[in-house]
């Protein structure tokens, strides 16, 4: 298995690049005054700033945390020797939100979105020695935008956490053939023991002649190939036999390596690797299955904040970090919240076997212009991650959040309906889940959040046996809120507490859900007096702890925001002991 844990596109990989974050120039434009005065063809910086880091954090070296709407970027790359059949492709793996990008004093690139993938062609301004790149990113506190935690208040409150601007995920460069592979998809089929394999070419009128050459690894070992001529299409459709397939599982995160190549006749164009994992995903009213295996699901809440460098990992380390305190807490996986993650961290998850919830980032008012952004963002997203074989459900929205009126509002249940269907459209194999926590509509798991603060409590709601009401069969309402929106109902779906807990310690400032608690001994007097009344509630399939870290003034996690355990070994082991003993 190749190792992909520092490469930033881990299911598309290529052996020439380079990592472009380090020291670039910057510039704030409150007035947006910059494109009026020639900025585009380069600017006089008033800052440095170290990518990937935003500027509101600490570990960007400006660490200003007010609203700027508009800033800019600069740096120069040094091209090489490019040949004449080679161009240079820049990443940009998480840019949030509306950028510019300009090489050159040329516009090359609009892109709008915070949470994906988006690539620059530099062809247009090659060859030459030296581009600069130059970069307008604009950013707003509006709640129509896709913005998950970050706050649209110009102060932090309550769950919500100073706002990320600009490039916060890892920028890099290509050397590749002007003639390569542009896009490619692996998808795996258990049941018939093959893969189908999809691929692009980035010269769709150049066809004649070329083959994809497809060959599966398992480790060091070829196992399947197949050789694919264009025959006149502008994509390759292939399906590849695997023998005796080795299923991916928690206990067993098995992967495969997958090399493609663009020829033309003897002569390779590109070579690509990728890798997948063979695992199937059911539910039905009993659970969800994995590999036809219920699994009773142990996830924490995640949401992806340090405490320097906000949503952006301070190294490739702490990716690791988090997850080996995922593991070492008990837990077999995590609902990452209201974040799409470094997609190195899905790629840990894969080779480790931890499951996730994938989560959409929120708005937080509802328009025709939400949807709008909501959708494009939402469908690139799936796209690019639904090969992860750790992702076993996507999760659209949460606690009604920017569908405020969803329990009665036609509109916004249709809206809810479409990115179901449009999520189901992409990616068949996985449950959807309408909205998490509560006033679901069309979902494939129910999901419940309840923050009580003892057993006895969640007992007295969850516990009496009347599986009936708690599946909304007849009224159920917490904090206001239905189990399910006006004309929809329970329909044999699995149930998840898909939060819970939230226990803080006493601290200076900051919360916690309910009362906090003193000492060790009496968060483990509440934590596990809760799991053993979920123990008495056979009706759910798992459930999600608030939360692994701290965040901000939020401090109701395992660890704190500097991940430093806040339990003794034998309180870790506790806590350990309870999650593991769920089956």
């Amino acid at each position: 298995m190749i190792d992909r844990s520092d490469y930033p596109r881990p299911l598309l990989y290529r052996a020439g690049w380079t990592n472009r974050n380090g020291e670039w120039d910057f510039a704030f434009d409150d007035a947006d005054a910059g494109l009026k005065n020639g900025w585009a063809n380069g600017f006089v910086p008033t800052h440095r700033i170290r990518v990937p880091f935003s500027y509101e954090t600490a570990m960007s070296g400006i660490g200003d945390g007010a609203v700027h709407p508009v800033v800019w970027y600069q740096t120069t790359l040094e091209t090489g020797d490019l040949r004449a059949d080679e161009t240079l492709l820049l990443h940009f793996e998480g840019c949030d939100y509306g950028t510019q990008v300009y090489a050159n004093g040329a516009l090359l690139c609009t892109h709008e979105g915070g949470y994906e993938r988006f690539s620059v062609d530099l062809c247009p301004v090659l060859p030459c020695e030296t581009v600069r790149i130059v970069l307008r990113i604009c950013d707003s506190l509006s709640e129509e935008q896709p913005r998950g935690k970050q706050r649209y208040k110009p102060e932090s409150w309550g769950c919500w956490y100073v706002q990320t601007t600009g490039i916060w995920k890892t920028v890099w460069t290509e050397r590749v053939g002007c003639e390569r592979i542009e896009a490619l998809a692996v998808t795996p089929d258990p049941n018939r023991a093959t893969i189908a394999v999809s691929a692009a070419s980035s010269c769709p009128d150049r066809t004649e002649g070329r083959t994809l050459r497809v060959c599966v690894f398992d480790g060091s070992r070829s196992i399947a190939a197949i050789a694919e001529p264009s025959g006149g299409e502008t994509r390759w459709q292939c399906e590849v036999s695997i023998p005796s397939p080795h299923l991916w599982s928690a206990e067993d995160p098995h992967l495969y390596d997958v090399k493609v190549e663009l020829a033309d006749g003897e002569t390779v164009l590109d070579t690509v690797w990728s890798y997948f994992g063979f695992r199937t995903v059911a539910w039905d009213r009993n659970g969800v299955y994995l590999n036809g295996k219920r699994t009773y699901l142990r996830l924490v809440l995640d949401q992806g904040y340090w405490k320097d460098s906000g949503l952006t990992p301070p190294d490739p380390d702490a990716l690791k970090a988090d997850l080996d305190a995922v593991v070492r807490y008990g837990y077999n996986g995590v609902r990452k919240h209201q974040k799409i993650e470094d997609q190195r961290f899905l790629y840990l998850c894969d080779t480790r076997g931890i499951l996730v919830f994938s989560e959409m980032a929120a708005a937080y008012r509802y328009s025709a212009q939400a949807e709008r952004m909501f959708l494009d963002e939402w469908a690139r997203i799936v796209q690019q991650h639904r090969q992860h074989p750790s992702i076993i459900a996507w999760v659209s929205f949460n606690e009604s959040w920017g569908i405020g009126a969803v329990a009665t509002d036609p509109a916004q249940q249709a809206f809810t309906e479409r990115v179901y269907r449009l999520t189901k459209q992409i990616d068949p194999t996985r449950p959807v889940i309408s909205n998490d926590g509560w006033e679901h509509t069309v979902s494939d798991l129910v999901t419940i959040h309840d923050y009580r603060e003892t057993g006895d409590e969640l007992l007295a709601l969850h516990g009496d046996g009347d599986a009936a009401t708690i599946r909304g069969e007849r009224s159920y309402s917490w904090y206001g809120q239905k189990l399910f929106a006006q004309g929809y109902a329970y329909q044999n779906q699995p149930l998840l507490l898909s939060e819970y807990g939230g226990i803080a310690f006493v601290t200076e400032d900051g919360w916690g859900y309910g009362a906090q608690v003193a000492d060790e001994q009496a968060f483990l007097k509440r934590f596990l007096s809760q799991n053993e009344a979920i123990r008495r509630m056979p009706q759910y399939c798992g459930f999600c702890y608030t939360q692994l870290t701290d965040v901000e003034q939020e401090k109701n996690g395992l660890l704190t925001a500097d991940r430093r355990d806040k339990l003794s070994e034998a309180g870790i082991e506790a806590v350990r002991n309870s999650n593991r003993s769920f089956s």
